[in-house]
């Protein structure tokens, strides 16, 4: 049998992701297409009996001065266009040029006044409806108030005075607009009015759009058994196009389009005379009833009309097309890149992975779908913002955190040797070992001296380079040890050395023998095993070669329950992000355990001394200039943890300020604005990396935003109110699932117990501020000082270890203090509300978990011995061994 050549495979594989990628997006608009039913909406072709109309332009509201006249003749040209007739809520602010226009216009006036305010301002307001009411022959009926009995701001014997006094004076019908329960409620009231104008809006009552109208015709004919003979002016009906649901009623464009189509139809039928809420979207009033007050209009805020008000059939719900096209969009591309990075994939997962960027990209465009149907101010679009570009980047870390999930879950590592056979050229290698110490207890660094004088290798020397610490009394007994050690071991000390411990090592490199071809780097907390170079000297047979990284391995004791939550959020990174990082040529390299080709050193110049994570940066120039790495995860030596929270911070600190510095130098070619060798999987990895930090910085912004916001909602309950449902919503559930990601891949792949996942939760949540604070700075401080994590026992006091977490506590308590008040403010059965509790909950993780680990810390001071320096003594972890 002749078998297909390899570019017959590649294009069959080819043709094949192609079919599931194509495939995977019409399921997708299907299932969009399924979950908005296309109901026929029926023709309308005739004039709204009447319209509700207020005379504020966008952004105003009642209290402002009417200041554009012209604004009055634009309005009354487009309502002309719709209907015959306007209702009116008040006769200040401007009303009355709109009522002399709408004479010229043709248009039909039912005016009211707004009174329930105060005798004073009621006075006022019923003499102009008086005089407005003489002088205007357009205006047919007249109202003396707006829902005053329904807000208990007039008795019924208040408003019947007021009924009859604008009726005598006027000549002309004369009531009062309230809903229909409080009109069934008062007998007589509605003997005095002329006529009943009622209030029926089915979505307050949470009646679903397609129940309304049923509805309508219930509440009236009772109100006609109940007052028979009595003129009944449906007064207020509506339908809002945006906005919260409310029981069964959901507000969107569709259903107001549906409302008000097959209500006119029903009106027309039954001669039933009504008034349409409303002819212009009221923003202002967002600050009264929520984000529903601002869509009750037939035009939007921009005068634009939202939907044809007449004319053939329409299908509902049609709207979905463009957002299901963009999203579909999104996961399409993102599934085809994966798939090429994957090409001989398995269809059924190359179908699974593709779902899952159907729904991430749903999630991620679902806020700016509800954007069109949203006004904001100038605070709200502020808000907005910021939540956009935070949700954004939680939106692309949670595709990050996809991709590893389904690697580990799916791909076996194929760039991961866990040994080699050694050969007698394998030992020619010469390998010059650069130990840089700056202060450090001899107790600590004669461990790992010594450790390295026991190495199975015959071809290496060691350079222990004493820098920046002019103490003799620490460094002296280090180069009395390395005399002592023997001729392979070389001491030199140097009060200061520019370029801190990138300095060090390039000095160590002028000092260095000739005859080496490898440099390797250990820490001065490191004990190595006998076997480290014996084993993996034989990788650099390959002369593309020019990093080979073991993992950064650590000691804790069982007691220590604040050591032992840091060693298994270190575990995490080297059991899972550094492998698959190594199976796309990509590893950070870390300052110790590592082996480095001298020549590709050399090629690069050396150790950068302006970056304070010179390793992670002298890798990534290495693998731009060509060269090729590769990630051991065997474990050839452990060192000491951080010897507090302080230092643990500290350690984190500096990583994040580095990788910082390292993105603003390097950023143009990650990002592909510049050229470079860099492959893009090799790019992927490196922005992917960092992704988490700058989300954390970006999550601390917003966690500084959300109080303030939550603070003012609390003081001004009125004018402030959550941000929609749609931006909360995901940012849960992007939470939720991350959580469950890190608990799975730590089961998977670190193979350690449930509560050994939690402590690495907590210990990397402890970290968020701290991450977040050394973001911020690199963006104000271009160059900070290297700085130096304690290893040794620190003598601090529990109360002092307790310190060290103030800033974090702080911010805890101060975000309690705010969801406490919040909560005795807020209306509970509000879903929006609810969900903003959860998210201010969340905001306090961080800070929380930063007491706890300080708590850790202290309770450790109070069972460990104080003169705890050594690894030997601890004991190892079972995985490691």
């Amino acid at each position: 049998m002749i078998s297909e050549s390899k570019p017959q495979q590649a294009n069959c594989a080819s043709i094949k992701n192609s079919l599931i990628v194509f495939a995977t997006a019409f399921g997708s608009l299907v299932v969009w297409y399924i979950s908005h039913p296309h109901t026929l909406i029926p023709a309308f072709n005739d004039q709204i009996n009447a319209v509700a109309y207020t005379v504020q332009q966008r952004w105003e509201s009642p209290t402002d001065q009417r200041r554009n006249p012209k604004s009055s003749i634009q309005d009354v040209q487009q309502i002309a266009g719709i209907t015959g007739a306007v209702r009116t809520y008040t006769v200040s602010g401007g009303i009355k040029d709109f009522i002399q226009q709408a004479e010229k216009a043709g248009l039909e006036i039912i005016a009211g006044a707004w009174t329930g305010v105060d005798s004073k301002t009621d006075g006022k307001e019923l003499s102009a409806l008086i005089q407005v009411g003489r002088s205007q022959h357009n205006i047919k009926r007249l109202l003396v108030g707006n829902e005053v009995l329904l807000r208990n701001n007039l008795s019924p014997s208040q408003v019947q005075k007021y009924i009859e006094e604008v009726r005598i004076k006027t000549k002309k019908p004369t009531s009062v607009a309230e809903p229909w329960h409080i009109w069934l409620a008062n007998p007589t009231l509605a003997d005095s009015a002329d006529f009943l104008a009622v209030h029926i809006l089915p979505y307050w009552e949470g009646i679903s759009v397609e129940q309304a109208v049923p509805y309508i015709d219930q509440r009236l004919k009772q109100l006609q058994n109940t007052y028979p003979g009595k003129p009944i002016l449906l007064a207020e009906v509506g339908w809002p196009s945006a906005g919260d649901s409310r029981g069964d009623a959901k507000a969107s464009k569709t259903n107001q389009i549906f409302f008000v189509r097959t209500f006119a139809a029903y009106a027309k039928k039954h001669n039933i005379d009504y008034v349409l809420l409303e002819a212009y979207d009221q923003p202002w009033k967002a600050h009264i009833e929520g984000q529903v007050g601002s869509h009750w209009g037939l035009f939007d805020a921009h005068r634009n009309p939202k939907w044809p008000l007449a004319g053939s059939p329409i299908y509902k719900n049609l709207y979905w097309l463009p957002w299901a096209l963009l999203a579909s969009f999104f996961a399409t591309v993102a599934q085809f890149i994966y798939i090429r990075q994957w090409p001989q994939i398995k269809v059924w997962k190359a179908v699974l992975i593709g779902v899952c960027f159907q729904a991430w990209a749903v999630g991620l465009i679902w806020p700016y779908m509800a954007l069109t149907n949203h006004y904001l101010t100038q605070l709200g679009l502020i808000v907005w913002i910021t939540l956009s570009v935070s949700q954004l980047i939680l939106f692309l870390l949670l595709a990050t955190d996809l991709v590893e999930f389904v690697n580990v879950l799916w791909h076996r590592p194929h760039r991961c040797p866990t040994s080699q056979i050694i050969t007698k050229d394998i030992e020619t290698y010469f390998v010059s070992i650069h130990v840089p110490c700056s202060g450090e207890p001899f107790e600590i660094v004669s461990q790992t001296l010594t450790g390295l004088s026991r190495l199975d290798y015959p071809n290496y020397e060691v350079i222990v380079i004493s820098n920046n610490y002019q103490s003799p009394g620490r460094w002296k007994p280090i180069q009395k040890l390395c005399l002592h050690l023997g001729p392979k071991f070389h001491f030199v000390h140097q009060d200061h050395c520019p370029g801190y411990k990138a300095g060090a090592l390039n000095l160590a490199e002028t000092l260095t023998n000739v005859r080496a071809e490898i440099i390797a780097v250990v820490d001065c907390d490191y004990v190595v095993e006998p076997n480290w170079l014996r084993s993996l000297m034989p990788i650099f047979k390959s002369p593309d070669i020019a990093i080979v990284q073991s993992p950064q391995d650590h000691v804790a004791s069982s007691e220590n329950k604040f050591q032992k939550k840091c060693f298994w959020e270190y575990a995490g990174f080297f059991q899972v992000g550094m492998i698959q990082r190594n199976e796309a040529n990509a590893i950070i390299q870390h300052g110790t355990m590592t082996l480095i080709r001298r020549s590709a050193l050399a090629q690069v110049g050396g150790w950068s001394e302006w970056c304070i994570t010179e390793d992670a940066e002298l890798g990534l120039r290495l693998l731009a200039a060509g060269w090729n790495s590769l990630y051991v995860p065997n474990s050839f030596g452990r060192g000491l943890l951080p010897s507090d929270f302080n230092a643990y911070k500290t350690q984190r600190f500096r990583w994040t300020y580095g990788a910082m510095q390292i993105l603003r130098r390097f950023g143009p070619e990650l990002l592909g604005l510049r050229k470079s060798r860099l492959r893009m999987p090799q790019k992927y990895h490196f922005l992917a990396g960092w992704m988490p930090w700058l989300a954390d910085a970006v999550g601390f912004i917003f966690t500084l935003a959300a109080g303030v916001w939550t603070v003012t909602m609390i003081i001004f309950p009125d004018q402030f109110g959550p941000p929609i449902e749609l931006f909360l919503i995901p940012v849960l559930v992007v939470f939720v699932l991350r959580q469950l990601r890190d608990w799975i891949l730590y089961a998977v792949r670190v193979k350690c117990s449930l509560r050994n996942s939690l402590y690495a939760a907590i210990a990397g949540q402890s970290l968020k501020y701290t991450i977040a604070r050394a973001v911020l700075t690199s963006v104000f401080k271009k160059n900070m000082p290297f700085q130096k994590t304690r290893k040794q026992w620190s003598f601090l006091s529990p109360f002092q270890a307790l310190m060290t977490s103030v800033t974090e506590t702080s911010m805890f308590l101060a975000i309690s203090c705010i969801l406490v008040g919040f909560c005795l403010h807020c209306d509970l059965s509000d879903t929006t509300n609810i969900l903003w509790i959860f998210i201010l909950i969340i905001q306090t993780m961080p800070y929380l978990t930063s007491f706890l680990m300080a708590c850790s810390d202290a309770l450790s001071r109070r069972r460990m011995p104080p003169n705890q320096t050594g690894i030997a003594q601890i004991e190892l972890p079972t995985h490691t061994k």
